[in-house]
């Protein structure tokens, strides 16, 4: 008896449980044997096979999570729907156990994608290629050009990966039905369109090591926005920044996208035009240990329950619209934060006057990318006056809160900069000589 024979018996006996649990013993005790290859080409190809069989166990999977969720099975054991269960059962991120559900509803209406994967010709990133493809061909297509279209889908998946795969897709049409094409070019834009509206999302994933990946999707038209946005603050700075500074690499590209996207942020917060949160003008509430806060050692956490270490919660209370509170040695709320300490609009522009910008030594950066830093911290009950303020942008902000560098107000009342030691052993104070000459040795 074939194998094939031998597994669809099983099946109909219901022995699916049975032949399940067996093949997963099989799969684990395979893989904790730690199989070794002679050569190089016969590890290649294991890894070819080993995919494809991994596509086929996916086939599998939907076509049971498709039964699971036809049949409610998920309301019935209190779980909020397929999805719900699926994150909880399986311990996957919410996006993956969304997906799973979506996958599995188009298979049970495409049988010839269910049948590629099956046999491992196509995998299920190129699934989800191939379904918004023919989810978004235009209503007027009728059904024979639309399995026309799945069948090419799934030969091409056989050269194209996903990326490439949906770059076909979006004018599938121009190869399985030319003249429908040019009819339907108007309908077939709109569609794109409105396909690209249907896939555009953002997502600030969970802190890993201290950062937090941003992925998503957006419209033509909207990155077109962005981009315009972005484009003035991404501009390369002139000079490097000063003593090594290796986190703020304005040679990347990358890196300078990242501070523009944080720094429209900014300016939209300090603009007072965002809506109301929750009854209460857009902040962030940072929780702190009183120790902490004197001492400037320890940690803090912001609202989403993400950790700082307690010289960032400083630096980031200096120039934005936060609620600090100071925890006492039992848990309780100590202090909720004194009436002023940002700077008003006012001494703002008084500070862009006098700073001209980041008043950093060397730095040419403008205005609109400064922040305001108390010289004299405003938790050690500095005032928030201009005498007591200096512009400086946000790479530069960083070294006066934690690389060494002290930012203090000079004998004629400007700021002026002293380094730390290894970059002066004198410690002698600086200014920025772009715009104010150097400052005078006292004797």
């Amino acid at each position: 008896m074939s194998v094939e024979k031998s597994v669809v018996r099983v099946f109909e006996n219901g022995g699916v449980r049975e032949a399940v649990g067996k093949l997963r013993e099989d799969v684990v005790a395979f893989a904790t044997a730690h199989p070794a290859v002679a050569a190089d080409e016969v590890a290649a190809d294991c890894v070819a096979e080993l995919h494809e069989a991994i596509q086929a166990l996916t086939a599998v999977q939907l076509r049971l999570v498709r039964q699971l969720d036809r049949n409610g099975f998920a309301k019935a054991t209190s779980s909020r729907g397929t999805a719900a269960w699926l994150r909880d059962r399986l311990r996957v991120d919410w996006h993956v156990a969304r997906t799973m559900v979506e996958q599995a509803t188009l298979l049970d209406q495409r049988p010839a994608l269910d049948d590629a994967l099956s046999a491992g010709e196509v995998s299920g990133a190129q699934v989800r290629v191939i379904g918004e493809a023919l989810r978004f061909l235009p209503e007027e297509v009728g059904p024979e050009t639309v399995s026309a279209a799945e069948l090419a889908l799934i030969e091409h998946a056989g050269r194209f990966e996903p990326a490439r795969l949906r770059k076909l897709g979006d004018r599938i049409l121009e190869h399985v039905a030319p003249g429908e094409a040019t009819r339907l070019e108007g309908e077939s834009l709109r569609r794109a369109e409105q396909r690209a509206w249907w896939r555009r999302g953002l997502t600030l994933c969970a802190p890993v090591s201290g950062s937090v990946r941003i992925t998503g999707c957006l419209t033509v038209e909207d990155a077109a926005i962005v981009q315009a946005a972005l484009e003035p603050l991404c501009a390369p700075a002139s000079q490097r920044d000063r003593a090594g500074d290796s986190e703020d690499d304005s040679s990347s590209p990358r890196r300078r996208r990242a501070d523009a996207l944080v720094e429209v942020c900014r300016l939209a917060l300090r603009s007072g035009t965002l809506p109301d949160h929750g009854g209460l003008p857009p902040q962030l509430s940072v929780t702190i240990d009183y120790e902490a806060l004197l001492s400037g050692v320890g940690a803090a956490s912001v609202d989403s329950g993400a950790r700082l270490n307690a010289e960032t919660a400083r630096r980031m209370a200096c120039d934005a619209r936060i609620l600090p509170v100071v925890l006492g040695g039992a848990g309780e709320p100590l202090d909720l934060g004194r009436a002023r300490r940002l700077f008003t609009p006012a001494q703002r522009q008084a500070l862009n006057v006098r700073d001209g910008g980041c008043a950093f030594p060397d730095c040419d950066r403008p205005p609109r990318w400064c922040e305001s830093h108390h010289m004299l911290p405003w938790d050690q009950g500095g005032p928030t006056d201009v005498s007591q303020g200096v512009l400086l942008c946000r790479p530069h902000h960083r070294l006066v809160h934690g690389g060494g560098w002290a930012a203090r107000k000079g004998p004629d009342g400007l700021p002026e900069f002293v380094p730390p030691p290894f970059v002066d052993p004198l410690r002698q104070p600086q200014r920025n000589v772009l715009r104010r000459p150097e400052v005078r040795l006292r004797t």
